[in-house]
């Protein structure tokens, strides 16, 4: 869920607010004292909850758009958006 609001009418900059869910597998890898291999011991699906805050620019009359976010699992991340 994504919710967001231009502070400053008409400047293309908006402020959003970020809820979401991810998942993934963790697994637990470990190395044979005899061949030195590497093999997977246990695996475990989890689920976090990934908040955060967004603020992006959409120029008028272009189709460009930028975002810098910042969230509690990839820390800050800048995008970047091209409509055609």
């Amino acid at each position: 869920m994504k919710v967001g609001f231009e502070p400053i009418p008409n400047s293309g900059i908006f402020i959003f607010g970020l809820g979401r869910a991810t998942w993934g597998t963790e697994a637990v890898i470990a190395q044979s004292n005899v061949t030195g291999w590497y093999y997977k011991q246990s695996e475990s699906s989890e689920v976090y909850g990934l908040f955060g805050r967004e603020l992006g620019y959409f120029p008028k009359d272009n189709n460009f758009s930028a975002f810098v976010q910042y969230d509690n699992r990839m820390g800050v991340s800048l995008n970047l958006g091209l409509a055609w």
